[in-house]
């Protein structure tokens, strides 16, 4: 999963490029968490991957706030396609 404090809306195309189809947004209406399905990397490599966990614009500017999190399990309550999109892709 990953989260941020905040996102811009080409965030979304940065997700696209580095996970196609390996991607969804959890809230769509606040468009800042997501579940990637990334097999083999560690959650660093999936920040690394997305530029997320340095200022890659070289403007001394801090990264944007976010927390990557790898899990083993799941339950709540979310819409329907969430939870198909998980079931697919969920290997134990």
């Amino acid at each position: 999963m990953v989260s941020m404090s905040a996102s811009s809306p080409s965030f979304g195309e940065v997700m696209e490029r580095h996970f196609p189809d390996q991607h969804i947004s959890v809230f769509p209406e606040e468009g800042h968490t997501w579940l990637v399905n990334a097999p083999g990397m560690t959650s660093r490599e999936v920040g690394e991957t997305l530029g997320i966990l340095s200022n890659q614009s070289g403007q001394g500017q801090e990264p944007p706030r976010n927390i990557i999190v790898s899990f083993n399990a799941y339950y709540g309550w979310n819409s329907p396609d969430v939870w198909e999109w998980i079931s697919k892709r969920w290997t134990v």
